[in-house]
Parts: structure tokens; C-alpha cells; sequence
């Protein structure tokens, strides 16, 4: 009897104690962290895996069949690194080969790709509704071609016009790289407590090109004077676009070097960034400022946690954005050995890191995850 009413005592505690928690709490979970009265805690993290700065290394190379171009993706596959090639989509509909090569090579090697026209214009030359007939066509070549238009690059860096903006929003991409080479002045994307770009649709990045070509002194022409840069981006948690051409072609239009270029992905490599498609990038900013993590704990009768279950809900398509996000979770005192077990049967699950008092791991959109505590 005395045990039932011990029993009865604990479940209006914790009820009491729910409804009369903070408010703040909850509003909280609007800005991604959520804590409740058991001290544990979620956070969904700035950039995949944790790491401490985001990078898109993209080629605006034409094709990504020709033989320089393969040279170039072997050197970014020895150093497991990413690399994203434009996609001028006529171009890609009339040649097999590049088109073949794509299917069959490139894509299978989890390598990047971005919009870059259906032919290559200068979309700020035409009114709105021409540069959105433009896009437009180009969004449907890519789906024509199985693919997703997400992330995009001005032809010639064309993209300054508001109009030319809103008509690359309006054709149903979500976000818009320009290729400016004054760039070099500010080229960081959502820096330190920034949680997205101050323009989707005019995104910076910096020009790489060797000197020798054009004599730029404000270009990107080695690794020496890409390195200060890497290292900003580091200390100020932000977002960097590379933006190349004709890399090894010494005689093809802004050319940069071979052996720059690979020192290039050293430096990279040996610093904590995210090397991702601007794809990726684009789709982990959106569904992380859209997203809400919501912490459940499970009590046993006597009040101990004994399982956490956590979701991250967003309302956006979940056809496009459903790529991982990774989360932070913050363990109450006691629930130190976990086993990892995602709920109805879901198997697409990472745990990153673990330690005594708090995990890291990428989970899907709108799906459950359990971490049940193994006294």
C-alpha cells in the first residue's frame, strides 16, 4: 500500500512539475535548444559533424569528362575531400559523353554539381521574367537530367541585379553564387553567430587563379594566400566558397595551377572544415534554421531517466530537405553507458562521438531516435 502511494506521490510530482514549467524553455526550442528540468539537453550543430568551419570547393571547368578534369577529381578523391562542377544543362543534353561520364563516373564518386545556366548568358541583361524563363529552364533541364536543382552560379557572375535574384528565387533554386573577384574583402558566409547568408541569391566566394594569367593581384593565386583565409574561416566558424577554373590547362581561360591546387586540398585537409557541396550546405542552413529538436526523457516509477527519445521536426518539403542533421545531446546525470537504438526500424544511423557526459550524432528529419540508458 505504502509503495502504491509512493508510486501515485511520483507520477503528480513530475506532472506538477511539468505544466509549471518556464515558458522560456519552450521558446528556447524555437532558436534549436531545448532544456528541460532532468538537465539534459539538445543542440543542433552550426555545421555537420561538429566541425568548426563549412567549405565548398567548386570548378567552373564546362565538363567534368575532359582529361584535365579527371586528374583533378583524382587528386580530390586521394584526399577524401569534395569538389562541385557547374552544370551548363544544354551543353550536358547534347553531348553523350559528358552526359554518360556524369551518370556513370562522377556522380557515383559523391561529387558535387550546381546550375550554372541552361546556356551560358548574362541573365542581367534580360528584364525579370526573361532571366526566369532562363533559370526556369535550366531548373527543368536538371530535373530532365534526374537531378536536384538546388544551389546555382551566375554565368560570368551575372547575378547583381535585385530583379536577377528574384527570378533565380522565383525558377525554385535556393541559393545563387556570384563570382566577383573584390569578393576577396569579405568572402566569409554566416561568420560567428550568423545562422545564415545575408543574401541566398548573391552568395560571395573567391576567385582562384593563378597570377601569370591575367596579372590579378587580388585573385587567389596560391596556397600561401589562400591559407589566411582558411584560417579566418576557422576562427570565425563561417562558410567559404572557392571558386575555380582550367586548373593544370595553363592554357584555358583563368587557369590556376596544378600544384597549387593540391596544396590547396593539404591545407584543407589538415584544418577542421566541413567540405561540402554547396548543395549540402544549403540544405543542412535551411532545414537547421526551420527545425525545432524536440527531448523526451522516460522515467521509471521511481523517477530515474531510463530512455531519451529526440526528434528534430522542420515543416519544410521533406522531398528536398532531408539530409542529416547533426545534434548535441547533453546527458543527465547518470545515463552515461547508452545504447543507441533508433525506433521503428530505422537503420540510417551515425553516432559520431560519446563520451561520459554528452554523444554527438547526425540524425535524420522527422524520425524518432531512442537512447535508452543500460543500468
Amino acid at each position: 500500500m505504502t509503495l502504491k502511494i509512493s508510486f501515485y506521490l511520483s507520477i503528480l510530482f513530475w506532472l506538477v512539475f511539468a505544466v509549471s514549467c518556464d515558458l522560456t524553455d519552450l521558446e528556447k526550442a524555437g532558436s534549436n535548444f531545448f532544456v528541460d528540468t532532468s538537465y539534459t539537453s539538445i543542440r543542433i550543430a552550426k555545421w555537420h559533424n561538429n566541425h568548426s568551419a563549412a567549405i565548398s570547393i567548386t570548378n567552373d571547368a564546362g565538363s567534368v569528362s575532359g582529361s584535365g578534369e579527371k586528374i583533378v577529381q583524382n587528386l580530390v578523391e586521394k584526399y577524401g575531400l569534395n569538389i562541385s562542377y557547374e552544370l551548363v544543362t544544354d551543353l550536358y543534353l547534347k553531348d553523350s559523353v559528358r552526359l554518360n561520364y556524369l551518370y556513370d563516373t562522377y556522380l557515383p564518386r559523391g561529387f558535387g554539381y550546381f546550375g550554372h545556366g541552361h546556356t551560358h548568358i548574362n541573365h542581367d541583361k534580360l528584364s525579370e521574367d526573361e532571366a526566369y524563363n532562363s533559370f526556369k529552364e535550366c531548373y527543368n533541364s536538371m530535373i530532365k537530367m534526374g537531378l536536384k536543382p538546388i544551389s546555382y552560379a551566375y554565368p560570368g557572375g551575372f547575378g547583381y541585379h535585385i530583379k536577377t535574384q528574384r527570378a533565380l528565387k522565383r525558377a525554385g533554386f535556393l541559393s545563387g553564387r556570384k563570382f566577383e573577384k573584390l569578393d576577396f574583402d569579405n568572402p566569409l558566409i554566416m561568420a560567428e553567430n550568423n545562422n545564415q547568408p545575408s543574401n541566398w541569391f548573391l552568395l560571395p566566394t573567391l576567385v582562384m587563379q593563378a597570377y601569370e594569367y591575367q596579372y590579378c593581384s587580388i585573385c587567389i593565386n596560391n596556397t600561401s594566400e589562400l591559407i589566411p583565409y582558411l584560417d579566418k574561416a576557422i576562427e570565425k566558424n563561417a562558410w567559404l566558397i572557392l571558386t575555380y577554373h582550367s586548373i593544370g590547362q595553363t592554357e584555358a581561360y583563368g587557369y590556376y595551377y596544378l600544384d597549387d591546387f593540391e596544396n590547396d586540398l593539404r591545407s584543407i585537409k589538415a584544418r577542421d572544415f566541413w567540405v561540402a557541396s554547396m548543395d549540402d550546405i544549403t540544405l543542412y542552413t535551411y532545414q537547421r534554421n526551420a527545425a525545432t529538436p524536440i527531448l523526451i526523457n522516460k522515467r521509471s516509477e521511481f523517477g530515474d531517466i531510463v530512455e531519451i527519445e529526440m526528434e528534430i521536426k522542420h515543416e519544410l518539403d521533406k522531398s528536398i530537405f532531408n539530409i542529416p542533421l547533426t545534434v548535441i545531446v547533453e546527458l543527465p546525470p547518470g545515463f552515461e553507458s547508452t545504447n543507441l537504438r533508433p525506433k521503428n526500424g530505422i537503420t540510417e544511423f551515425k553516432l559520431l562521438k560519446k563520451n561520459d557526459h554528452s554523444i554527438m550524432m547526425s540524425i535524420y528529419p522527422n524520425q524518432k531516435y531512442t537512447l535508452k540508458n543500460m543500468l
